[in-house]
């Protein structure tokens, strides 16, 4: 990989996000909040990701100006965890995670990978692997893509479906349209 980025687990860059994020930590927790206790740092997006990507500028790792940005804090950016969703685990266990009040971690992975007992035996096994190795929390969305972009064009036929979004589950038909491209550009995962 010429320009390695978070989620593959590569050492150099993984390394790099656990040191921004201790000294995120460290900067709240060394300035009191208004009833004088130290802050609690979080790095939870909700929905902020979309907003706040809108009033950015290009980055110098190739997203393009007014583009949302990660969708969670131990997320990779949609399309650039290349490596598999283990490797992405990986990464995603480097940052010390004790020492924030939320660190969200998303993933979603194509029904197809989880299909029949072997499917689930292989979900279950990745979940306790991102655990075993110290993982603080993970979210799934199990969907198809394409099923998300049929939705976005009939929302009448799926009045009922539900998805992860970034600290909560919402209405796909509920949610904006930024909010909902966003989702469907995070890294689908087809095999576990």
């Amino acid at each position: 990989m010429i320009n390695p980025k978070f989620g593959n687990a590569d050492k150099y860059v993984d390394d790099i996000a656990a040191e921004l994020y201790a000294a995120y930590s460290e900067a709240a927790e060394s300035n009191p909040n208004w009833l004088g206790f130290p802050w609690r740092p979080s790095t939870l997006s909700v929905t902020s990701q979309v907003v706040q990507g809108n009033a950015c500028n290009a980055s110098p790792d190739g997203r393009k100006a007014g583009e949302h940005l990660c969708d969670g804090s131990l997320s990779a950016y949609p399309g650039t965890d290349v490596s598999g969703p283990t490797a992405l685990m990986r990464s995603a266990v480097v940052p010390d995670a004790s020492k924030m009040q939320s660190m969200l971690f998303n993933m979603k992975i194509n029904p197809s990978a989880i299909e029949g007992s072997v499917g689930s035996e292989k979900f279950i096994s990745l979940i306790d692997t991102y655990f075993d190795m110290g993982g603080y929390h993970v979210q799934f969305n199990i969907i198809d893509s394409k099923m998300l972009q049929d939705a976005q064009k009939h929302p009448d036929n799926y009045k009922d479906l539900m998805v992860r979004v970034a600290g909560f589950s919402a209405r796909w038909i509920e949610l904006g349209s930024a909010i909902q491209n966003e989702i469907i550009r995070r890294t689908e995962y087809t095999e576990v």
